[in-house]
C-alpha cells in the first residue's frame, strides 16, 4: 500500500528474527530500489541472482527484477543479460511445458493446413437452428494490446467482459476432446460431434460465463477476452458461428520483447517465453491462424492496431463500438 518507511520496518524486523528468509531480502532489494536507492538495489538483486544456494525461484524473481530496474535506467544491454541468465535458470523447469508446447504447435499447423471454405460452410449450415447468442472473442497474442480495449468495452452498459477466464478451453474444448483417443485431427474430432452435444457444449459454455459474474448477463453481449485463445479460434467458430471477433494488432518486435520480459508462471505458452525463437515461433502459430480464420470464417471480424488505439482512443472505441452494434 505504499507505505515504504513502514515496509522497511517490517522487513528489517524480518531480517532480524531469520536472516537467512529469502523473500525478505528480496522485499529489501524492492524497497531499496522504491525508494530511490538503485545502486543498493541492483547489489542485492545480483547477490540473488547468482547466489546458488537459494531456491530457483527466488533467484529468478531477483534476475526479473534486476532487468527491470537496468532497463528503467537505459541499460539495455545489461537488462539483457539479466534476463538471458534468468531464463537458463528456468529452462530445466520448462521440459514438460515446452514438449506439450510442441505438440500443439504441430497440431494446429496440421489444423491450418486442413482447414477450407468448406469446414466454415458446414458449419454454418449446422448453426440454422441455434438460439444465437449476442457473442464476441477478443484475442490476438498476449501483449498486443487487448487489455487496453477490454477495458474501454467493459465500461459500456450493454456489454460484459470475461477477462481470461479461459471458460471456452475448461468446459467446451477438454469435455469433447477427451472422448477421443489422443492424437485425433482437431477437424476430426469436429465432424463426429453429435449436433446435441454441440449445443450442450454452446449452453453450458454460456451457462458457465454467466454464473462468473455477480449479476447475470440477460441481454447483454458477452465478451471473452483471452489473447491465447487465437489457436482455437476455428473451433470457437464452431461452436459459436454467430460470434464476432475482435483481433488486436501490434509490431511484433514490441510484443515479443515485453513476452520476453514478463515474470510469469510457467505453463504451456509462457515457457516458450524463455527464448526469443521460441517466442517468435509461437507469435507466428497465432497469427498463421489468425489469417487463415480470416480468410475462411463467415463471422463477422475487425483488426485494430494498438499504437493506433493509444494515439487516438475515442476515433477506435467508436468504430469498434459501431462494429459490437453498441451505441457510442
Amino acid at each position: 500500500s505504499h507505505q515504504l518507511p513502514e515496509a522497511r520496518q517490517a522487513v528489517d524486523e524480518a531480517l532480524t528474527r531469520d536472516p537467512q528468509d529469502e523473500q525478505a531480502h528480496l522485499l529489501q532489494a524492492t524497497l531499496d530500489r522504491r525508494q530511490g536507492d538503485t545502486a543498493g538495489a541492483e547489489s542485492r538483486f545480483r547477490d540473488l541472482l547468482g547466489n546458488e544456494k537459494l531456491q530457483t525461484g527466488t533467484r529468478a524473481q531477483a534476475g526479473y527484477e534486476l532487468a527491470q530496474l537496468l532497463d528503467g535506467e537505459k541499460q539495455y544491454s545489461a537488462a539483457f543479460d539479466a534476463l538471458v541468465a534468468t531464463k537458463k535458470l528456468l529452462r530445466p523447469y520448462a521440459k514438460a511445458h515446452l514438449e506439450q508446447h510442441q505438440l500443439s504447435l504441430q497440431k494446429n499447423e496440421e489444423l491450418r493446413s486442413t482447414l477450407n471454405r468448406s469446414h466454415y460452410d458446414d458449419w454454418r449450415a449446422a448453426a440454422d437452428d441455434d438460439t444465437p447468442y449476442r457473442f464476441a472473442v477478443l484475442t490476438s497474442h498476449p501483449r498486443s494490446g487487448t487489455t487496453l480495449v477490454e477495458q474501454v468495452l467493459d465500461g459500456h452498459d450493454e456489454l460484459k467482459s470475461a477477462d481470461e477466464f479461459d471458460v471456452f478451453t475448461q468446459w467446451v474444448h477438454d469435455p469433447i476432446f477427451r472422448k477421443f483417443p489422443y492424437g485425433t485431427p482437431i477437424l476430426s474430432v469436429l465432424e463426429k460431434v453429435p449436433a446435441v452435444v454441440r449445443q450442450q457444449a454452446r449452453a453450458t459454455y454460456w451457462q458457465n460465463s454467466d454464473a462468473l459474474f455477480a449479476q447475470p448477463l440477460e441481454s447483454r453481449m458477452l465478451l471473452d477476452k483471452n489473447p491465447g485463445m487465437t489457436p482455437l479460434l476455428p473451433m470457437v467458430n464452431w461452436a459459436f458461428p454467430e460470434m464476432k471477433m475482435l483481433i488486436a494488432l501490434r509490431d511484433p518486435r514490441d510484443v515479443l520483447l515485453s513476452c520476453f520480459m514478463q515474470k510469469v508462471m510457467l505453463t504451456p505458452i509462457s515457457a516458450c517465453w524463455l527464448s526469443l525463437t521460441d517466442a517468435a515461433e509461437y507469435y507466428a502459430c497465432s497469427m498463421n491462424t489468425w489469417l487463415k480464420v480470416r480468410e475462411l470464417s463467415t463471422s463477422p471480424w475487425i483488426e485494430f492496431r494498438y499504437e493506433d488505439v493509444v494515439t487516438d482512443l475515442e476515433q477506435h472505441a467508436r468504430k469498434i463500438l459501431a462494429f459490437l452494434d453498441l451505441p457510442w
